[in-house]
């Protein structure tokens, strides 16, 4: 299959007030993706699946961009 023109994996972290409050206390990088995940939040790999679900993109390109997670 061939795909047409780059997509983007995206990964975005609101910052609420409650997100703000745990920054501030020097938190480790896994506890700010816990609570953003439970604020809705996607990793670039989670954004990723959903572009291959979609027929976007393939799970080698998703993994070569997304490698280290």
């Amino acid at each position: 299959m061939r795909y047409l023109w780059r997509k983007r994996l995206f990964e975005f972290i609101k910052i609420t007030r409650e997100m703000k409050e745990l920054i501030l206390s020097n938190p480790s990088s896994d506890k700010i993706w816990d609570l953003a995940k439970k604020q809705g939040s996607k990793t670039m790999m989670s954004d990723g699946i959903d572009k291959i679900r979609q027929g976007l993109t393939s799970i080698q390109e998703v993994f070569r961009v997304v490698s280290g997670e």
